[in-house]
């Protein structure tokens, strides 16, 4: 996992639905490993609390999905805390628009991943004087989403 994270979200969209909102639920787990002075402990922590949900619609499409922030790495000389073995679960039920009519439709699930990168810019700026020599540098923040999904379809006959 990156050294940096942000905020990953994981969802469904499909055609013709509705989405049931009190059947959305979701958790996440990763791997833990502690370094105290030189003991190393690990274990496994799933995250049931602290994930948004929302609901989407575009068209004939609707989704849902939740949003959850993955804790960054933490090192220093004595201590250190590192995360690997990420794992994230959503669902919803939904009902057709139709039910009645027989239909094919689209489902796609999708789990989307904010990269963080940093780039700088250098510059030296030399003027006459005592003194006078300043270097500056520019770290930028660039954001870019990796997204993963799947998409299948789905007949249904009344």
């Amino acid at each position: 996992m990156p050294y940096w994270r942000k905020t990953d979200s994981i969802g469904a969209s499909a055609q013709v639905i509705s989405i049931n909102n009190d059947s959305r639920y979701g958790h996440y787990w990763y791997g833990r490993t502690i370094n105290n002075n030189g003991t190393i402990t690990t274990d496994s922590v799933h995250v049931y609390n602290g994930i948004t949900y929302g609901n989407a619609a575009t068209g004939n499409w609707y989704g849902s999905a939740c949003s959850f922030s993955m804790p960054n790495d933490y090192f220093t000389d004595t201590y250190s805390i590192w995360y690997d073995d990420f794992g994230a679960y959503y669902e919803f039920t939904g009902s057709l628009i139709h039910p009645t009519l027989p239909t094919t439709f689209s489902v796609v699930g999708n789990y989307n991943h904010i990269r963080a990168s940093l780039s700088y810019s250098p510059s030296i700026t030399i003027t006459t004087g005592p003194f006078a020599v300043s270097i500056s540098v520019g770290v930028y923040i660039n954001n870019s989403t990796d997204v993963r999904g799947a998409e299948f379809q789905v007949t249904y006959t009344p």
